[in-house]
This record gives structure tokens, C-alpha cells and sequence, in this order.
């Protein structure tokens, strides 16, 4: 029963931070989007993890309820608490499309540039370099 116990504090300690971490990254690069700077690499990913970051917070209940009762969550609570995550998912894929479509849009706006290419250090299809001189998509980032 007491390795069961630890098992579910460690496994519960892995999602905390997973999510702690997820949550702390992409909040640092939202509000770096906020400061317009000459160059701006922005991707949709930032805003995904910062609201799945409460999916994974989520997740970390299960074994938080292992821990303490030493027993499986009952059936009916955790339908419940899955619900709840499925909602946050589906709350991470929408508001990450409407934040890229709001702040390109912002962007444009504004007068930056969309460079060519996927900047250095991304996957492909993952991030766009805006920049408001075009000379500036040749210059590698910072």
C-alpha cells in the first residue's frame, strides 16, 4: 500500500511540473509578444501549452486522490474530472486559432512583415518570423 502511495506522489509530482513548466514557458513568451519588437517569432504553440497546461494540472489529480485514499478514484468522479479536461483541450485547440488569427491580424495591422521560410531553430510549419523591415528576415535570431 505505501509504494502504491509513493508511486502515485511521484507520478503526480511528474505532472505538476510538466505543467508548471508548460504553463511558466509559454506565459513568458506570450507577454514577449505583447513587447513588438523589431522581430517577432510567434507561433500557435505558446497558447496551446498555456491552456493545456490545465489539462495536465488535471491529469495530476488522479494520483493526488491515489495518494491520499490508497485507493482508485471512484468511476463517478472521475468521468467528471475527464470531462473537465476534455473541456480545457477543446478550450486549448480553439483559443490557440483565434489568438493566431487575432494577433496576425494585430501584426498586419501594425506593419509587420511575414518572412519566407521557417525561422532558424523551429520546425517547419511551427512558427512565422515577423519583422518590420524586410531586410531584416535575412538576419538569423537573436
Amino acid at each position: 500500500m505505501f509504494t502504491i502511495r509513493l508511486k502515485a506522489i511521484a507520478s503526480s509530482l511528474v505532472f505538476l511540473i510538466i505543467g508548471i513548466g508548460a504553463f511558466y514557458f509559454s506565459i513568458i513568451d506570450i507577454i514577449g509578444y505583447f513587447e513588438f519588437q523589431d522581430e517577432i517569432t510567434y507561433s500557435w504553440g505558446d497558447c496551446f501549452a498555456f491552456v493545456f497546461s490545465f489539462v495536465v494540472f488535471i491529469f495530476s489529480l488522479y494520483p493526488i486522490y491515489v495518494a491520499f485514499y490508497g485507493s482508485p478514484m471512484p468511476i463517478c468522479k472521475a468521468k467528471k474530472t475527464y470531462k473537465i479536461a476534455l473541456v480545457f483541450f477543446v478550450a486549448s485547440l480553439v483559443s490557440s486559432v483565434i489568438f493566431s488569427y487575432v494577433y496576425t491580424g494585430k501584426l498586419e495591422s501594425l506593419g509587420y512583415i511575414a518572412c519566407r521560410g521557417t525561422p532558424l531553430g523551429w520546425t517547419p510549419m511551427m512558427a512565422t518570423k515577423y519583422v518590420t523591415d524586410k531586410t531584416l528576415c535575412l538576419a538569423p535570431n537573436k
